[in-house]
């Protein structure tokens, strides 16, 4: 197995990978923004250590997680995803191992 790469078995949570969509109303205007699902793909979790940062002067704290799954060219980081009800932003991909794997970094986020 090369380096980084996740064995088959290892890709043991199903997870939801999501794309913002919005509304046009009759007029052409847009409405309500939501999210639509993309694609489910089974995922390894990897824990990162947890980031803190200063927002609106209070302290806020993100989990971010890599999420390791097969390749697949068409993830962006303007997606995110979605386990249960817990909400990931996807901050960057990552390849792996010439197509074989990606990487999602993500940061968690208290709501959607």
């Amino acid at each position: 197995m090369g380096k980084g790469i996740t064995a088959i078995g290892n890709l043991d949570r199903r997870v939801i990978i999501e794309q913002s969509t919005t509304a046009v109303d009759e007029y052409g205007h847009s409405t309500v923004s939501s999210w639509a699902t993309f694609a489910t793909v089974w995922a390894t979790k990897m824990i990162k250590p947890r980031l803190e940062s200063m927002e609106d002067d209070q302290r806020v704290g993100g989990e971010r997680v890599t999420w390791q799954i097969r390749y697949r060219a068409d993830i962006t980081s303007k997606m995110r995803v979605t386990v249960g009800t817990q909400y990931y932003s996807i901050e960057s991909t990552e390849e792996v191992a010439r197509d074989r794997r990606l990487n999602l970094h993500t940061q968690y986020k208290d709501s959607n």
